[in-house]
């Protein structure tokens, strides 16, 4: 039997122009570049950075290339910082999924917004607490399709989960 997959994730959170809590999740794009296919629940959210470990890594290792691989060697370093510095809290270690959480300032925030779209990158979506509730389970959406109003929040229920935990813990 293969050994499952290990994921390494984070959430990381911001403070909005009224100084509260945002939310800061990843839409998916309309394209997986890794298996070169259409994407699942294309317009669903994720948390902000998610991996599946290459072999060999460890968690912080897997979560630090993908940082960098998406958002530059910048981005990689500031993940390191805060990992050096115990900024990066873990909100969920299964032993096969360890997603992280940390709140993040105006700069960092800024930097992941103006990242550019591209058929493999969405952007982000910024969530307040009060919005949890409402999000919907990506699972009851078309897996082509996704979801079809732009305003709807829909993301699978382990990933709720995350962003309801960091909200819990930071706010």
């Amino acid at each position: 039997m293969a050994a499952k997959e290990k994921d390494v994730g984070a959430i990381l959170m911001g403070k909005g122009r009224n100084g509260k809590l945002l939310a800061i999740l990843q839409l998916r794009a309309g394209r997986n570049k890794k298996k070169g296919e259409p994407q699942t629940y294309p317009g669903a959210c994720e948390i902000s950075i998610h991996a599946k470990l290459k072999k060999g890594e460890d968690f912080f290792e897997g979560l630090k290339r993908e940082v960098e691989e998406k958002f530059g060697k910048e981005m990689a370093c500031i993940i390191q910082k805060m990992h050096d510095e115990n900024q990066l809290i873990e909100l969920v270690n299964d032993k096969q999924n360890i997603t992280y959480g940390a709140v993040v300032g105006e700069r960092i925030i800024r930097t992941l917004l103006i990242k550019p779209q591209s058929p493999e990158f969405a952007g982000f979506r910024l969530i307040r607490h009060d919005e949890v509730d409402k999000i919907v389970n990506v699972e009851t959406l078309s897996e082509r399709i996704g979801p079809i109003e732009p305003e709807t929040v829909a993301m699978f229920r382990n990933e709720k989960t995350v962003v309801e935990r960091a909200f819990q813990k930071f706010g």
